[in-house]
């Protein structure tokens, strides 16, 4: 189960995707538009398992994306992109 967090509060989590892990590039989203996305998001969720964040944000075109985040030291790793489904949109 996820929990919604304000993006406004994303900061306090400390998440700032340093490394993007090949997995994030399966569907095609752009490296810059991930990071797009983190830094505008307009939420994000605690997801399973507890240490990776899901943002859903717009990408440079501004379609919304989101992004899965593994939060680990000394490294966050984005680990998951592609256009924002509905199981993400609808909470």
């Amino acid at each position: 189960m996820s929990r919604w967090v304000d993006a406004r509060w994303r900061s306090f989590y400390g998440v700032f995707a340093v490394a993007i892990a090949e997995s994030a590039r399966k569907h095609g989203v752009e490296d810059e538009d991930m990071r797009h996305a983190i830094d505008n998001s307009i939420v994000v969720f605690v997801a399973e398992p507890p240490a990776t964040l899901m943002y859903v944000g717009p990408a440079r075109s501004g379609k919304l994306i989101e992004v899965a985040v593994m939060c680990d030291d000394p490294e966050d790793l984005i680990i998951h992109a592609m256009e924002a489904r509905a199981k993400w949109l609808n909470r």
